[in-house]
């Protein structure tokens, strides 16, 4: 059963880099992320209520709910679409591998505990991974204008995804890591992601 997870998740996330040189068309990419994950949340709630999980929680809980939606449901989606308008599907995938190796230093700097070196090596051998697998695409990328702004966003993104893991660490800790709590962060995602649209001026459109 784990390795058919494991295999599923490596798959879909895998896919979902492909998919994103064909998402970064008419609908702005906070437009685009807000219907998603919009739905999302929509679908979550119910299964959270079919399940009969809790869906109420304190007003200090529903402040760490935010931030974890902000940073994994919003900012990180942003920040990766917006990053694919300039670099290729390929070079974005291998800044993001670098979350878990981020988010292992930001978890020493915070929890002040460094993580085993096994943990560490696997983050490393993911990332070295995905380089291999993406190496044609990368060899042939020519330093054209505009790869210097995707490769901060892309890091931007990346970072965005492994301050979310912390938060959604420290979450599950506490309690709120159930399907009701990830319903909540979707939604509060969903709004940073509709502030973002209004902010920047982005029409809630739809691809014909």
């Amino acid at each position: 059963m784990t390795l058919t997870l494991y295999i599923t998740t490596v798959l879909i996330w895998g896919s979902s880099w492909i998919m994103f040189d064909f998402q970064t068309g008419i609908v702005s990419p906070e437009v685009s992320g807000a219907y998603r994950f919009g739905i999302a949340a929509l679908f979550m709630f119910i299964w959270a209520k079919m399940n009969r999980e809790t869906l109420r929680f304190a007003i200090g809980e529903h402040t760490f709910l935010a931030l974890q939606g902000a940073f994994m449901f919003a900012l990180n989606i942003v920040f990766l679409y917006l990053a694919a308008w300039y670099l290729p599907s390929g070079l974005n995938a291998v800044v993001f591998s670098m979350a878990s190796i981020i988010s292992m230093g930001a978890g020493t700097f915070y929890y002040r505990k460094a993580p085993s070196m096994t943990l560490f090596i696997g983050g490393l051998t993911g990332a070295l991974g995905v380089v291999v697998v993406f190496w044609p695409e990368i060899k042939s990328l020519e330093l054209k204008q505009g790869v210097g702004l995707g490769l901060l966003l892309s890091l931007a993104g990346t970072t965005s995804f492994a301050i979310s893991l912390l938060i959604g660490e420290r979450n599950q800790r506490a309690g709120l890591g159930g399907h009701g709590g990830l319903a909540w962060a979707m939604i509060y995602g969903t709004l940073v992601m509709c502030v973002i649209a209004v902010f920047r001026d982005s029409p809630f459109t739809f691809d014909s």
